[in-house]
């Protein structure tokens, strides 16, 4: 092998092991005790994920489509905020869930409130929410068509609502799964909710993954 090809080859960004690291997540759930263990609908079809999303004229990029192959959110069961509860303050939200979201954020921000001041606030129509629930929304630009799967974030103040905080699903799971496994996250079973460590590093507050 020639070492000094291989290590100018470009880096591969894309979604292979996007359902093992979701596969490590959830069984980080269960060994934690959260109830969000159990409570995961089943996931969907391609073709069913296409079906829905057509309805509203949504391309779903193939690392979404994993996403919510995966599970749908949460089952209906999942009443209690509790069981819907991640670890890292976002609920997972069902592709009909998300598409509900997005057209809430369409009509409230269909144009910005100040055009000349703030001119970036206003919801694109390729943009679709997969995570959070308005502040703080982890969302795809379904445009978007690459290898990867580009994630933003949108919280009330709409800064930064550019800038890609992961490239692909993969890496938001990773975050996820690295907050529990780490011990920074826990769950508290007597408050029947998530605790946060206090140390949690910086770099991780400001993340927006979490």
């Amino acid at each position: 092998m020639d070492d000094h090809k291989s290590a100018n080859e470009p880096v591969v960004i894309d979604e292979r092991r996007l359902l093992d690291t979701l596969g490590r997540l959830e069984a980080l759930w269960l060994d934690a005790g959260a109830p969000i263990a159990i409570s995961l609908a089943p996931g969907l079809g391609p073709d069913e994920i296409d079906s829905i999303a057509g309805k509203s004229g949504l391309f779903i990029p193939d690392g979404l489509k994993k996403w919510w192959g995966w599970h749908n959110g949460t089952g209906p069961s999942a009443t209690d905020p509790g069981r819907r509860e991640t670890g890292v303050g976002l609920d997972l939200l069902s592709l009909e869930e998300s598409l509900a979201l997005r057209e809430e954020l369409l009509s409230d921000f269909k144009v910005s409130p100040a055009p000349e001041e703030l001119p970036e606030w206003y919801w694109r129509p390729n943009w679709l929410p997969f995570a959070g629930r308005w502040n703080g929304a982890l969302f795809v630009d379904t445009s978007e068509r690459s290898t990867g799967t580009h994630v933003r974030m949108l919280d009330a103040m709409w800064e930064d609502v550019h800038l890609v905080r992961a490239w692909t699903l993969t890496e938001v799971a990773e975050a996820w799964s690295h907050l529990i496994e780490r011990g920074w996250a826990y769950w508290v079973p007597d408050a029947h909710a998530w605790g946060i460590r206090p140390d949690l590093p910086l770099c991780l507050r400001r993340s927006g993954l979490i």
